[in-house]
């Protein structure tokens, strides 16, 4: 199924898995709704504001998907989270539950010692040592 919304500040896939890129949202003057992605080959692709490569919303390869900003974390993984209030915590990924928030396992623990997990707001794979 298609978004409820493509917007420029997320990630998509197109229906068969490929990579896409957000170029661009517009509502021209006639009120109709525009996406306007584009290929790893540099092909433009028009849709609709749902996502749908047709506007009559049949399913398409070219459809847009949206893509978890966490897809490519692993259980495990060293992270670095927060919440609202800024204080940055390093912790183990954990997943995400479903509203899409991530995981980690509750005091630093693993998946090996851990059985407990939080939610935050922000994650980011942790890079220092």
């Amino acid at each position: 199924m298609c978004n409820n919304k493509i917007s420029m500040g997320k990630k998509y896939k197109y229906r068969n898995g490929e990579p896409a890129r957000v170029l661009c949202t517009d509502r021209p003057s006639d009120g109709s709704l525009h996406v306007i992605s584009i290929e790893e080959d540099g092909d433009i692709i028009c849709h609709t504001l749902e996502g749908y490569f047709y506007s009559d919303k049949t399913a398409s390869n070219y459809d847009l998907i949206e893509v978890s900003p966490y897809e490519d974390f692993k259980i495990d993984d060293k992270v670095i989270v927060w919440d609202i209030k800024g204080m940055h915590f390093r912790r183990h990924f954990a997943g995400v539950d479903k509203e899409g928030r991530p995981l980690t396992w509750v005091g630093g623990l693993t998946s090996y010692t851990g059985h407990h997990t939080n939610d935050w707001d922000y994650c980011e794979k942790y890079t220092g040592e």
